[in-house]
């Protein structure tokens, strides 16, 4: 079932553990200081979000993960996610569904990590760019160097800019058939 997601100040992650929609409305949650994702998905839940401001200026900023999830799905459907953290990645998957509709992820490190960590590494990924941009000054899309399952991309449309490679993969597999 759905259920509201309710995010305030605190030195811990906003769990997720069931299907939720976020609505940034054209504000901003920012999140500063913390070594924790900004939102964490558990296993079997789902987080989409989207900006219904006219404007579209709604945000995520963040100076770590913004979304952490294991076994989760994550739609992005309009809305900017962007994390400062070099280290960090915007959007972190493991054995996760990862839809990038709209919007746009920015990242001063990786955009999108999937099974980074050895001990998190346990099931495949899929991730698809239907829309939307991601602009990273590392690697746009990336398979972790520990990953044991593979991840699939699909890529119909949206725009991938990174001072990196726009794809590194170790495992996995990769479909364009649109975008740039």
């Amino acid at each position: 079932s759905d259920a509201n997601l309710i995010l305030n100040k605190g030195s811990t992650s906003k769990i997720v553990d069931t299907n939720v929609t976020l609505d940034l409305n054209g504000y901003t949650f920012s999140r500063t200081g913390s070594s924790s994702g900004a939102i964490s998905l558990t296993q079997g839940s789902g987080l989409t979000i989207r900006d219904s401001s006219d404007a579209k200026t709604g945000k995520i900023l963040v100076d770590t993960y913004a979304v952490w999830m294991m076994n989760g799905d994550f739609v992005l459907e309009s809305g900017t996610i962007e994390t400062t953290s070099a280290k960090n990645a915007a959007i972190y998957a493991n054995a996760a569904e990862v839809a990038v509709k709209a919007g746009k992820i920015v990242s001063a490190g990786d955009a999108i990590t999937v099974g980074e960590n050895f001990m998190e590494s346990r099931g495949a990924s899929t991730i698809a760019i239907f829309g939307g941009e991601i602009v990273a000054t590392g690697v746009g899309i990336k398979n972790g160097s520990y990953a044991q399952a593979t991840t699939a991309v699909t890529i119909t449309g949206g725009k991938i800019d990174s001072d990196g490679d726009s794809i590194s993969f170790t495992t996995g597999s990769v479909q364009v058939s649109g975008g740039t």
